[in-house]
């Protein structure tokens, strides 16, 4: 199966996760995605263990950390290691991240401006985008029925 991160996680039982647990192995963002070394060796998932795991989780009410990312059992049978994410998003990020580092040293060493208005610079694009994504949900919700019909 070949998809995008986010599809593949959803197609494991991991809905929602895939920001934050790797889909391959168990192992969660602060683990796997160290900018000093590359992606730690984690206990790999299987058909077996995720299905495991959702019973787990579906029993003692497990979410978030102590559910390992797993929110229900996987949808088809076909093996953890057969699901492929396509190479261009791989490329987009890493191209993406020469980018951000190009413009650090741009901004930085060229143009001197100091290391906290760079940060408090990339906040504001965080927080715009946000608003913009909150703006976009609040048109949907305005213009569905449910929302052009509330009274609150």
């Amino acid at each position: 199966m070949i998809e995008d991160l986010k599809f593949l996680s959803m197609m494991l039982g991991k809905e929602n996760s895939d920001r934050n647990w790797c889909y391959l192995c168990q192992l969660y963002i602060d683990d796997w995605k160290r900018l000093d070394q590359y992606h730690l060796k984690g206990r790999e998932w299987t058909l077996g263990l995720l299905k495991q795991q959702a019973l787990n989780c579906k029993e003692h009410k497990l979410d978030g950390k102590d559910g390992i990312g797993v929110r229900e059992k996987p949808y088809f049978d076909i093996p953890v290691k057969m699901y492929i994410w396509p190479i261009l998003h791989t490329l987009v990020g890493v191209g993406n991240a020469i980018l951000d580092y190009l413009i650090d040293i741009i901004e930085s060493k060229i143009q001197g401006i100091p290391a906290k208005e760079i940060r408090m610079k990339r906040e504001l694009q965080e927080l715009e985008k946000a608003h913009r994504e909150l703006q976009e949900n609040r048109n949907s919700w305005d213009s569905s029925d449910i929302g052009s019909s509330c009274t609150c």
